[in-house]
């Protein structure tokens, strides 16, 4: 049973349920199901922005490429993003990406509108009335969200879902580079990465791959600048042609690609090197590599 724990969000939910009707909605649900830190924290409201921005008079306001007014603020590390004038607070459920999106809680009741509850006992995303196709005509980015999920949660995707993937994988090219590049980020440091890439694999983007070992067994140096580390390590559990379509696919930048296809040449001897850096690298990967 959903149990809101965190007294910040339930401090920030009954202020608003206070002076008119109120709930969260999205991720922030999704991920307490499943004990994920959550990040975020949605909130439709029927009160105006005037109304909130007098409660929190903090918060910063924005409109969205949908055409909503975000009223957004942070408190002791929580972003909170409040959608106000919502008059139908249900309608957030149909108007889900996702089906693991749709559930909405009211401060009272974890209220599940699409039978979203039924996707998590199964493992499985799909979309909510099969509008995905619809939601990525308008809103490209989504396309790329249920390989990113498939990759943090281990769930499904359901084959419905994967077909409309396929058949509209041509929004790739409306996407903006630096948000493929961000979701490629958080598909490497994702518990379950070679998940998403399998679907990846099935809709013809990347090589199909047999996983030879787990990628996360593997423990590296935990910085920004060793993602080139990581990529081989996943070059290693899969194949060079799979990560070379992955890095391609979510634009990764020149620098991570050059410093990924120097370590792979060192490694394969095809070429050697006097940098110290570069040295030490390849001495590293292979004494973790030489276990597998």
């Amino acid at each position: 049973m959903f149990e809101l724990k965190d007294p910040i969000v339930t401090n920030v939910l009954h202020s608003l349920n206070q002076h008119g009707e109120s709930a969260i909605f999205g991720g922030y649900i999704r991920d307490i199901l499943l004990n994920i830190n959550p990040k975020d924290i949605d909130i439709a409201t029927t009160l105006s922005t005037e109304q909130v921005i007098s409660i929190y008079p903090m918060a910063n306001i924005r409109e969205t490429i949908s055409g909503y007014t975000i009223v957004s603020f942070t408190i002791k590390g929580r972003v909170f993003e409040i959608v106000p004038n919502s008059e139908d607070l249900l309608k957030k459920a149909s108007d889900a990406d996702l089906n693991i999106n749709s559930l909405t809680y009211d401060g009272n009741h974890l209220i599940d509108a699409t039978d979203s509850l039924k996707d998590f006992e199964k493992k499985t995303i799909s979309s909510v009335n099969n509008n995905f196709e619809e939601l990525v005509a308008t809103s490209p980015f989504i396309w790329l969200k249920p390989f990113r999920l498939s990759s943090t949660t281990g769930f499904i995707i359901d084959k419905e879902l994967l077909d409309t993937l396929e058949k509209t994988k041509s929004t790739l090219n409306l996407i903006n580079k630096s948000i493929k590049t961000q979701e490629g980020y958080k598909i490497l440091n994702s518990k379950y990465p070679l998940l998403s890439l399998k679907f990846l694999s099935k809709i013809g983007l990347i090589c199909p791959f047999e996983i030879k070992f787990d990628p996360k067994s593997i423990i590296l140096p935990n910085s920004q600048n060793n993602y080139h580390l990581q990529l081989i390590v996943f070059a290693y559990a899969t194949s060079t042609h799979t990560i070379n379509d992955f890095l391609t696919l979510y634009e990764f930048p020149e620098s991570i690609k050059n410093n990924f296809y120097t370590l792979m040449s060192l490694l394969s001897g095809e070429t050697s090197t006097t940098n110290f850096r570069l040295l030490n690298q390849k001495l590293l990967l292979e004494r973790l590599l030489q276990k597998k």
